[in-house]
């Protein structure tokens, strides 16, 4: 019989051979071998997705009745990045159900009006129904809490466009949506979304509570980092499988004895059990641009939620024509571009070592998906208009104080 272990009875450029080649050499001659299997444009530190080249996605939570088409300008896959950008086409399709998810939700219009509607409550009043009024434009970007139910549509009959950026709770890009291509319909396989109608939630504050409080949510989230199956928490906490998966489905009431057992087995805080919702939403508007001052940027363009972790923060830029500016890119950001076009330069050590650089042209509709480059170049070629989206778990990049309604912000 063969030696399995015999390095030739293993496939080149199998796995088994790049852990020999570990064995033998160790981790470092590892990652070179690695580094000739992987392509280029994703082993470099900076990935650019140009006007047009969007990927057809499936998303996690829609479903073909919403009428929302997505197209992923993403980072690359195996970049391991927490979040999404997407180009999103809607139709006129006003809803009456609800989406809930954790995470972050932002919107930037590009074209058309949309609108959101939320089914939700500050405290101290029961929950209500409420339709964005006026509809979000151009110019302007919202970041709700995508906990809270929610939905959205185009407010006209042309319909919508806009960039939409998520982060869900797990930082699992693929817990947002898949980068399916044109070929892969998926039907057959799609995941079922978080949704709930709105006679589910009037009149019914505890299925209110497991979803915008996000209890059912958590408890699925925790219970899978746990390596639990549904049966297999349920037996530990003494109820039946299908009662725990009517609570995570928040398909149910739950009582709060049972929910703090749940809680005591994986490992829940307090806050994870009770965390009601301390805002529904924020818009923010982008200054206008005074193109005879020259660049304004970098410009946070929302507040820090109250009470509530986050993770992505949205930086405006506008330079003039033939103007530049540097950014120290320590962290993956994401760079829009919204109006205008742009050269973006990044220094040689990120690229391929001495003598080496690149530089890459991004019109309107283009991003550029940047991770620990260090500084940048940024030379306008027109009056430019840009949103950095830089994800940092450390500090947040928003603007500090809270304020019911000022400077083109308004939190609700």
């Amino acid at each position: 019989m063969k030696n399995q272990t015999d390095p030739r009875s293993r496939r080149l450029g199998s796995l088994a051979w790049l852990a020999e080649v570990y064995f033998a050499k160790g981790r470092g001659a590892a990652q070179d071998q690695l580094g000739l299997v992987v392509p280029e444009a994703v082993a470099r530190p900076y990935s650019v997705v140009k006007a047009g080249g969007g990927q057809t996605c499936l998303r996690t939570d829609a479903e073909a009745s919403d009428h929302i088409s997505y197209e992923g300008f993403n980072p690359p896959p195996l970049w391991e990045a927490p979040y999404a950008v997407y180009r999103v086409r809607f139709e006129r399709a006003p809803k009456h159900d609800f989406m809930f998810h954790s995470g972050e939700e932002m919107l930037i219009p590009i074209s058309g009006e949309i609108v959101y509607h939320f089914y939700w409550s500050p405290g101290g009043e029961p929950p209500k129904h409420e339709i964005l009024n006026p509809p979000l434009r151009r110019n302007s970007v919202i970041r709700i809490d995508p906990q809270v139910p929610h939905h959205t549509w185009a407010a006209g009959k042309g319909g919508a466009e806009a960039w939409m950026v998520f982060r869900h709770g797990s930082n699992g890009a693929a817990a947002i949506g898949l980068d399916t291509g044109p070929r892969s319909q998926m039907t057959s396989e799609r995941t079922t979304p978080r949704r709930i109608k709105l006679e589910d939630l009037q009149g019914n504050p505890g299925k209110y509570a497991l979803v915008a409080w996000g209890v059912a949510e958590k408890v699925r989230l925790y219970r899978q980092r746990a390596n639990l199956t549904t049966a297999q928490l349920a037996a530990i906490c003494d109820v039946h499988p299908s009662y725990l998966s009517r609570v995570e489905e928040a398909r149910t009431n739950v009582s709060l004895e049972l929910l703090l057992r749940v809680a005591r087995v994986l490992h829940m805080g307090l806050e994870e059990v009770f965390a009601p919702p301390g805002w529904c939403r924020e818009i923010g508007l982008f200054p206008r641009p005074n193109w005879k001052e020259g660049p304004r940027g970098p410009q946070p363009v929302l507040h820090k939620p109250p009470g509530s972790r986050h993770f992505v923060h949205p930086i405006y830029w506008s330079l003039r024509s033939s103007q530049s500016a540097t950014s120290n890119e320590r962290n993956i950001s994401s760079w829009i571009v919204l109006e205008g076009r742009a050269i973006f330069e990044m220094p040689e050590a990120s690229v391929g070592g001495p003598g080496s650089q690149r530089s890459e042209l991004l019109e309107t509709g283009s991003v550029i998906h940047l991770r620990g480059v260090g500084p940048i170049g940024v030379q306008a070629l027109e009056n430019t208009e840009l949103l950095q989206i830089v994800y940092s778990a450390g500090d947040c990049l928003c603007l500090d104080a809270h304020l019911e309604e000022s400077d083109g912000v308004r939190h609700e």
